[in-house]
């Protein structure tokens, strides 16, 4: 008599975690693995209101951590894909990522389809150094949110000059955050900063998340005043012609001219 029950082949349902622990025993994640730890000094790289972690090893254990996971087209062997968390840090970090994934936003990064906001919105748009942290800083009340890209970077422990590979990232972090305005009550206020130069990539902003015309916000200095905040600024030193490029660059999508 034939059974009842068809046997299920359980080397179908296996094969995707041999080839997971194949990947995380094989020489090159071992050898990426204590490249990462040993350039952390063993001590979690995790960065949370402006401190690191002091969690360490031997008293804890860490992870080598691919920044942009493998799943989100992460290079598995870059060194500078890596960092080093304490498992905490990792679990929290994991699960982040997960998140992100099933955001409700989709489109590219930089002009993302989005639902629309539950809350006011200000838009803070300007060229580098035209102190669109400064007036929001200025601004926003504590209990307002504020979405700046800045901001998420310090978070993953980047300042302004920051490897190119992690744009993406910032990028889909900034988008869940746009999307998640949606579940936002009428009377809070978001406050979210962008460049936005012309006043066609500015009304595009706007219409995306349903701004106010007296909620925009454009702040442009002089060109020799923006110049000179660059090359004072400490944080911009290692980048000081980049921004002046990007300054010239804003300012002839602004004017559609050339800066002389």
């Amino acid at each position: 008599m034939a059974p009842l029950m068809r046997t299920l082949s359980t080397r179908t349902i296996q094969a995707p975690q041999k080839r997971h622990e194949a990947f995380y025993n094989s020489p090159e994640f071992r050898s990426w693995r204590a490249q990462v730890v040993f350039r952390a000094g063993n001590r979690c790289e995790f960065i949370e209101d402006g401190e690191r972690c002091r969690k360490a090893h031997p008293g804890h254990r860490m992870y080598a951590d691919h920044i942009i996971e493998l799943r989100d087209g992460g290079h598995p062997f870059d060194v500078w894909n890596g960092q080093c968390l304490c498992a905490v840090h990792h679990e929290r970090k994991t699960f982040k990522a997960r998140q992100l994934r099933t955001t409700a936003w989709s489109g590219s990064y930089t002009r993302p389809s989005l639902p629309r906001p539950g809350c006011r919105v200000v838009l803070v748009c300007g060229p580098p150094a035209s102190g669109k942290s400064t007036y929001v800083r200025d601004n926003a009340s504590t209990t307002d949110i504020v979405i700046d890209l800045d901001v998420i970077a310090r978070g993953y422990g980047y300042g302004r000059n920051r490897p190119e590979y992690i744009t993406n990232v910032l990028l889909q972090e900034r988008n869940a955050r746009l999307a998640a305005l949606a579940h936002e009550p009428a009377q809070r206020t978001a406050w979210v900063i962008v460049g936005a130069p012309g006043q066609k990539v500015r009304q595009w902003w706007c219409h995306a998340l349903g701004v106010q015309a007296e909620d925009l916000v454009l702040l442009v200095p002089p060109l020799a005043e923006l110049q000179r905040r660059i090359m004072g600024d400490p944080e911009r030193k290692r980048i000081c012609d980049l921004q002046l490029q990007w300054v010239d660059q804003w300012m002839m999508q602004e004017h559609g001219r050339m800066i002389g």
